[in-house]
């Protein structure tokens, strides 16, 4: 296990995801607004092209709070569809974060988010292992399976072909077993902390990283920075005890470096 926490410390660390993903809450704002600036004046050229007038009392495009909820809500859908089809939480966790990111560099007025989230999903079951063919994803949201396979390259340009995600999930799976580990070497004061009760603080804690996936946190936080606070939630509100003492001896040391070190 520790062989294996090492290595995907590494492979997260050179990963297209912590150098090109990772971003400020002033970048996240300034992309969503350049690509909605961009809808605008590409519609507006459209209709100029034809010859007819710009309508000065035609319907406003969405307000910034408007696309927020959108947003959130197919990305909410994401969750549940992913449930409908009994995949695991890796494809779920890569499919919102593929989804989020599409969505930074082009606007919701531009393409059927219906269709873009099912294609999310589409590609993140590619990503992962996990395959499932389009037309099952269709039949079983109504949808046609060509509009899928259609946007799939509209999706993979929209992400500069980075599809590589590490998730929360995996994280506090990772901070568990390490969990386990320093106690059994006795690296960790107290006393150990049954599997039962750390079974309940894992599953709180997955729980937790599902509010979080339906917000920005992934777009500014590396995921073990995300599975930490979710699991050191769920040790507070457990009463866990080695949950906190284990949260100090990361952040305690070399590990203060980059929390990542545990996933």
């Amino acid at each position: 296990r520790v062989g294996r926490t090492r290595k995907s410390m590494s492979c997260y660390l050179t990963s297209t995801q912590k150098r090109f993903w990772i971003l400020t809450r002033e970048d996240i704002e300034k992309r969503r607004s350049d690509a909605r600036r961009r809808a605008i004046e590409s519609a507006q050229e459209a209709r100029a092209s034809t010859g007819e007038p710009l309508q000065t009392d035609g319907p406003e495009p969405l307000t910034d709070e408007e696309e927020t909820l959108l947003r959130r809500y197919y990305e909410a859908k994401i969750l549940k569809v992913c449930a409908a089809f009994s995949l695991p939480s890796k494809v779920q966790a890569t499919a919102v974060t593929l989804f989020k990111r599409f969505l930074l560099g082009t606007s919701l007025l531009q393409h059927n988010l219906k269709v873009m989230m099912l294609t999310s999903i589409y590609v993140a079951c590619k990503v992962e292992e996990n395959y499932v063919s389009a037309e099952e994803f269709g039949k079983g949201m109504h949808e046609d399976a060509s509009r899928v396979l259609n946007a799939e390259l509209t999706l993979l340009a929209g992400l500069q072909f980075q599809l590589v995600t590490y998730s929360p999930y995996r994280a506090v799976n990772g901070f568990r077993c390490d969990l386990e580990d320093k106690t059994e070497r006795g690296d960790l004061e107290g006393p150990a902390t049954p599997r039962e009760k750390l079974d309940e603080c894992v599953g709180l804690a997955r729980r937790t990283v599902d509010k979080l996936m339906l917000t920005d946190a992934p777009l500014m936080y590396s995921p073990g920075k995300l599975g930490l606070a979710a699991f050191r939630a769920a040790g507070r509100e457990l009463g866990v005890d080695a949950v906190a003492r284990y949260v100090e001896s990361v952040k305690e040391g070399k590990e203060d470096a980059d929390v990542d070190g545990t996933l």
